[in-house]
C-alpha cells in the first residue's frame, strides 16, 4: 500500500480504482495490481472514469465530493475523469507525482489546462502536500 494510500485510509477516505474495460469483454472489475487494495474497483466503459460506470452512485453513496485523481494515463483517462468529475459537482486534486502521462511532452500541458482560470477543473498538488494535510 502506497504512503498516499494510507493517508487517504487513516483520515477516513475511500480508495477506488478506476479501470478501462475493453469493449469486447463482459463487464467486470479490472484486476488490482499485486499488493494494492482499494476499497473497490470501478470498470468504465471508456476513458473517463465515470462513463458507463457506477462511479457517481458509488462516491455519492459515501457521502464523497473531494477527490484526489491519480493513476496513467495523465492526459487521458485522469484528465477525462478530473473533468467529468468537476461537472457532477466534484472538488478535484490531481495529485501530480502520482500521475503518468502517456506522451511526457504533454504532462505540462495538462497539468496547465486544470490550473486555467484560477482552476477552472480542480487543482494539482503533490503527494507529499496532500499526505501532509491528511495527517
Amino acid at each position: 500500500m502506497s504512503g498516499l494510500e494510507e493517508a487517504v485510509r487513516g483520515a477516513g477516505g475511500l480508495v477506488v480504482r478506476v479501470g478501462v474495460r475493453p469493449p469486447l469483454r463482459p463487464a467486470g472489475p479490472p484486476a488490482a495490481p499485486p499488493g494494492a487494495a482499494p476499497e473497490c474497483d470501478v470498470a468504465a466503459a471508456g476513458w473517463d472514469g465515470f462513463h458507463g460506470s457506477a462511479l457517481d452512485d458509488l462516491l455519492r453513496a459515501a457521502g464523497r465530493d473531494l477527490l484526489a485523481l491519480t493513476g496513467c494515463c495523465l492526459e487521458l483517462g485522469v484528465h477525462s475523469t478530473m473533468r467529468s468529475a468537476n461537472d457532477r459537482g466534484y472538488e478535484c486534486l490531481l495529485v501530480a507525482d502520482a500521475c503518468t502521462a502517456a506522451d511526457p511532452t504533454l504532462a505540462e500541458a495538462a497539468l496547465s489546462m486544470i490550473e486555467m482560470s484560477g482552476g477552472i477543473f480542480g487543482a494539482v498538488g503533490s503527494s507529499a502536500a496532500l499526505i501532509r494535510e491528511l495527517s
